[in-house]
């Protein structure tokens, strides 16, 4: 897939999610309607607590979302690794809003600009953004900033084995993983 197309993707899954996504989640919770609708998204992705909720009330009441579930023939999409009509699966945009949710903040956190290679929150990010797939993620987010850039890279795939927050300061700390 060329750079467009995969720009073409993310801004139709971005779309979607501001979008139909956004106004079942409305009418799922009727408290969410206190956001304003333009806003909802972003509120959404730069709050852990908002964003792993959210997730998790499309994992219970994934059926509400059914009409956006459709793969390319039409044909409602059940399995996460089944690419949908947008050409990702909902694995693929889960660790897509995963990884939203961490770049903004880690640049809250850690300052700089994601488009500058230099900054802490930009170096942080890219060690870290291609183990970044499980939304059980979002809650640890603010608890993988502080780690070292070396030891993201130390680790490698071995932060999917981060499970909590202790875990994550314990390999902080220099312990082996709990």
């Amino acid at each position: 897939m060329g750079h467009d197309d995969h720009n073409k993707a993310v801004r139709r899954i971005t779309d979607t999610l501001r979008g139909p996504f956004t106004k079942v989640l409305r009418e799922l919770v009727p408290s969410f309607s206190e956001i304003p609708e333009r806003d909802f998204y972003d509120t959404v992705i730069n709050d852990p607590d908002l964003l792993h909720g959210c997730l998790l009330i499309f994992r219970k009441r994934r059926e509400a979302f059914a009409h956006i579930l459709i793969d390319s023939d039409g044909r409602h999409v059940t399995d996460d690794f089944v690419r949908l009509r947008c050409g990702r699966s909902v694995h693929d945009i889960i660790g897509m809003v995963v990884r939203t949710h961490a770049k903004r903040h880690f640049q809250d956190a850690l300052g700089g600009s994601p488009g500058d290679k230099a900054s802490r929150a930009s170096r942080l990010y890219d060690a870290m953004n291609e183990y970044l797939i499980h939304e059980w993620q979002v809650p640890l987010v603010r608890h993988f900033a502080p780690m070292p850039v070396a030891l993201v890279r130390e680790l490698g795939p071995a932060i999917l084995e981060l499970r909590s927050p202790a875990a994550i300061q314990a390999v902080i700390d220099g312990k082996p993983i709990p």
